[in-house]
């Protein structure tokens, strides 16, 4: 059955597929093919149908997936899990189990289960936001329309507002002419607008932060 990464992309909990299928099988002596398709020897693993394809139920696409991928993406999974009303913590620690690979670090995924990691998009943004739990500041809410415009991050507390600027959506002059456009729509509202590119969160993130309590001060 399909399983691994490859299961958690059939089941939509993560964005992309692995660059080779992954799939599990009883049989001890079943080759991979390198390049191609990666086996697993598993046992005990509860299947399901997607697509008419044979899957690991998402208990155990989880457990596996802690197994063989960091930390964020398995968040990541669960945040999607929990955004569709779906994430059966029961089900999951039952997956779970002494001697099972994956189990310790599913748990520690549960332990620090973030629901907005479900609203993110792309990476810097992912980055951004377990950023600032890194850093203990308030998360904010992501993606959401202020005064009819959908901003990366927003602190209504703070009357704050960060855009996030990667290349793909920030570099023709069309582009950086919408941001500046809505900038000056937000500040209209009495909003403070910043905005941090790639560069900024992972070379100076200690600047960001002094910059981001400055702003929540006001």
């Amino acid at each position: 059955m399909i399983s691994h990464a490859s299961a958690a992309h059939l089941h939509g909990l993560i964005a992309h597929a692995p660059e080779t299928i992954e799939v599990s099988t009883p049989r001890p002596r079943v080759r991979s093919l390198p390049g191609t398709i990666t086996v697993y020897t598993r046992r005990n693993r509860q299947r399901g149908i997607s697509g008419g394809v044979p899957v690991t139920a998402v208990p155990h696409t989880l457990l596996d997936l802690a197994a063989t991928q960091d930390l964020r993406l398995v968040r990541r999974a669960l945040a999607q899990l929990d955004f569709r009303g779906a994430l059966d913590l029961a089900a999951i620690e039952a997956a779970c189990g002494k001697g099972r690979p994956g189990s310790r670090e599913l748990r520690t995924a549960l332990a620090i289960h973030q629901p907005k990691l479900a609203h993110v998009n792309g990476t810097l943004e992912e980055e951004f936001l377990t950023w600032c739990e890194r850093w203990q500041l308030p998360l904010p809410q992501v993606n959401v329309r202020v005064h009819g415009i959908l901003v990366d991050a927003y602190w209504p507390e703070h009357g704050l507002v960060v855009e996030l600027d990667g290349r793909a959506n920030h570099s023709s002059p069309a582009q950086l002419r919408r941001d500046k456009r809505n900038d000056l729509e937000l500040r209209s509202h009495g909003l403070r607008v910043i905005r941090y590119d790639w560069a900024l969160v992972h070379e100076q993130p200690e600047s960001i932060h002094r910059d981001l309590l400055l702003g929540m001060a006001d």
